[in-house]
């Protein structure tokens, strides 16, 4: 049971499949899905989870809030052609999914993604490293999927100031801060990579159908 908030994984990264016609309704406290680790084959096994189900990444640094998954189920049931996150980086007119926020997607939307990873994504090491880059590429451009922010959805603290959707319980260093010594140069040398590496995309994918 879960309090304030929710750890929803045990094992690397970790991926939470929610079948759309068996759950009508979610109680905060009760999350009912099988989990698989891709700590060793990253997001390769996404083509293996039913049709018409909400998958949910996240980071198995963080406690979630335990509406996280009600709010995702909320949208994800009024627009499931849609994916959801509580934190979408803009890169230029890009829009990045974030899965230390939680990154919500339709299954029916990864057709094709192994075909994708085993293609552009494997022999990179950058995005190998930055998933959330290359799997909201692969949503954004070839299932034309919109990524779209909650972040207005999040709870406030008594100032107003919204929280974010998780806690951290692992001290250890994210992907952003192994870029440089502080937030703003992390950010910023992490753009620029996620730029290169989305040229790299851009041209590894120009006859790449499915």
């Amino acid at each position: 049971m879960c309090n304030n908030f929710c750890s929803l994984s045990h094992n690397a990264k970790q991926n939470i499949p929610i079948n759309l016609d068996t759950a009508p309704s979610i109680p905060q406290h009760s999350i009912a899905a099988r989990m698989i680790s891709v700590s060793d084959s990253p997001r390769q096994d996404l083509e293996l989870f039913s049709s018409s189900s909400l998958l949910v990444l996240v980071d198995d640094d963080n406690f979630y809030e335990n509406y996280m998954i009600e709010k995702f189920y909320y949208f994800y049931k009024t627009a499931p052609e849609n994916a959801y996150s509580f934190y979408v980086h803009p890169l230029d007119n890009f829009p990045i999914g974030q899965g230390a926020d939680g990154f919500a997607i339709n299954t029916n939307s990864l057709k094709g993604i192994k075909v994708f990873y085993d293609e552009v994504v494997k022999d990179y090491k950058e995005l190998f490293l930055y998933d959330d880059l290359w799997i909201s590429y692969f949503l954004f451009f070839f299932r034309e999927n919109k990524i779209l922010s909650l972040q207005e959805y999040l709870k406030r603290d008594k100032d107003g100031k919204s929280s974010l959707i998780y806690k951290t319980h692992i001290i250890a260093k994210g992907l952003i801060s192994t870029y440089g010594e502080n937030l703003i140069e992390s950010v910023k040398k992490r753009d620029q990579i996620a730029k290169e590496s989305f040229k790299y995309m851009k041209e590894k994918t120009k006859n790449l159908t499915f």
